[in-house]
Protein backbone atom coordinates (compact mmCIF):
# COMPACT_ATOMS: atom_id res chain seq x y z
CA UNK A 1 0.00 0.00 0.00
CA UNK A 2 1.27 3.26 -1.01
CA UNK A 3 0.18 6.86 0.71
CA UNK A 4 0.90 10.38 -0.35
CA UNK A 5 -0.07 13.95 1.57
CA UNK A 6 -1.57 16.29 0.07
CA UNK A 7 1.63 18.46 0.25
CA UNK A 8 3.75 15.97 -1.64
CA UNK A 9 5.06 14.18 1.67
CA UNK A 10 5.82 10.13 1.15
CA UNK A 11 4.36 8.31 3.83
CA UNK A 12 5.95 4.85 4.53
CA UNK A 13 5.18 2.09 2.01
CA UNK A 14 3.15 -1.05 3.76
CA UNK A 15 4.40 -4.58 2.09
CA UNK A 16 2.15 -7.37 3.26
CA UNK A 17 3.64 -10.98 2.92
CA UNK A 18 1.77 -14.05 2.64
CA UNK A 19 2.63 -16.11 5.42
CA UNK A 20 1.80 -19.96 6.61
CA UNK A 21 1.99 -18.93 10.75
CA UNK A 22 1.84 -15.34 10.23
CA UNK A 23 4.85 -13.98 11.15
CA UNK A 24 7.73 -13.66 8.58
CA UNK A 25 11.17 -15.76 10.18
CA UNK A 26 13.33 -13.26 11.43
CA UNK A 27 16.34 -15.08 9.06
CA UNK A 28 13.64 -14.23 6.13
CA UNK A 29 12.83 -10.28 7.53
CA UNK A 30 17.18 -9.99 8.10
CA UNK A 31 17.99 -10.88 4.82
CA UNK A 32 15.40 -8.83 3.21
CA UNK A 33 17.04 -5.52 3.80
CA UNK A 34 13.89 -3.20 4.55
CA UNK A 35 14.59 0.45 4.34
CA UNK A 36 13.72 2.97 6.42
CA UNK A 37 10.79 3.99 4.43
CA UNK A 38 8.46 0.37 4.27
CA UNK A 39 6.73 -1.54 7.23
CA UNK A 40 6.42 -4.70 6.52
CA UNK A 41 3.70 -6.98 7.93
CA UNK A 42 2.59 -10.42 7.29
CA UNK A 43 -0.57 -12.61 7.68
CA UNK A 44 -2.35 -16.22 6.57
CA UNK A 45 -3.72 -14.65 3.43
CA UNK A 46 -1.06 -11.83 2.20
CA UNK A 47 -4.04 -9.17 1.95
CA UNK A 48 -4.46 -6.04 4.11
CA UNK A 49 -6.27 -6.69 7.17
CA UNK A 50 -8.42 -4.18 9.62
CA UNK A 51 -6.07 -5.18 12.00
CA UNK A 52 -3.18 -4.57 9.88
CA UNK A 53 -4.86 -1.41 8.80
CA UNK A 54 -5.48 -0.03 11.82
CA UNK A 55 -2.04 -0.08 13.36
CA UNK A 56 -0.54 1.92 10.06
CA UNK A 57 -2.88 4.27 9.83
CA UNK A 58 -2.18 4.77 13.93
CA UNK A 59 1.94 4.85 13.05
CA UNK A 60 1.74 7.31 10.40
CA UNK A 61 -1.14 9.58 11.15
CA UNK A 62 -0.14 12.05 13.61
CA UNK A 63 -1.18 15.62 12.92
CA UNK A 64 -4.50 17.58 12.93
CA UNK A 65 -6.88 18.45 10.73
CA UNK A 66 -5.84 15.15 8.18
CA UNK A 67 -8.46 14.09 5.35
CA UNK A 68 -7.95 10.45 4.30
CA UNK A 69 -9.17 9.21 1.03
CA UNK A 70 -10.07 5.54 0.55
CA UNK A 71 -12.03 3.39 -1.66
CA UNK A 72 -14.32 0.69 -0.55
CA UNK A 73 -11.97 -2.12 0.38
CA UNK A 74 -13.83 -4.56 2.57
CA UNK A 75 -10.55 -3.89 5.15
CA UNK A 76 -11.39 -0.06 5.23
CA UNK A 77 -14.85 -0.32 6.23
CA UNK A 78 -14.49 -2.26 9.81
CA UNK A 79 -15.44 -0.75 12.92
CA UNK A 80 -12.09 -0.83 13.87
CA UNK A 81 -10.95 1.53 11.02
CA UNK A 82 -13.81 4.45 11.63
CA UNK A 83 -13.16 3.84 15.56
CA UNK A 84 -9.22 4.76 14.20
CA UNK A 85 -10.29 7.66 11.78
CA UNK A 86 -12.20 9.27 14.83
CA UNK A 87 -9.73 8.59 17.10
CA UNK A 88 -7.31 10.18 15.13
CA UNK A 89 -9.60 13.20 14.38
CA UNK A 90 -9.02 12.52 10.57
CA UNK A 91 -12.32 13.72 8.32
CA UNK A 92 -12.72 10.48 5.51
CA UNK A 93 -13.90 10.42 1.95
CA UNK A 94 -14.89 7.35 0.27
CA UNK A 95 -14.62 6.60 -3.36
CA UNK A 96 -17.37 5.19 -4.72
CA UNK A 97 -17.50 1.37 -5.34
CA UNK A 98 -15.82 0.81 -9.11
CA UNK A 99 -14.25 4.41 -9.53
CA UNK A 100 -11.00 4.12 -7.73
CA UNK A 101 -9.59 2.94 -11.35
CA UNK A 102 -10.68 6.28 -13.15
CA UNK A 103 -9.79 8.65 -10.09
CA UNK A 104 -6.32 6.91 -9.76
CA UNK A 105 -5.77 7.61 -13.81
CA UNK A 106 -7.20 11.11 -13.36
CA UNK A 107 -4.62 12.06 -10.51
CA UNK A 108 -1.72 10.90 -12.54
CA UNK A 109 -2.67 12.99 -14.93
CA UNK A 110 -3.39 15.84 -12.86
Amino acid sequence: MLMIRADGEKMPALLIFQEKNGQIPNLVRERLNIPENVIIKSNKSGYISDQILNDYLRTILRRENQLLIYDQAGSHKTIMISNAISDLDATKIVIPGGCTKSICNHLTHW
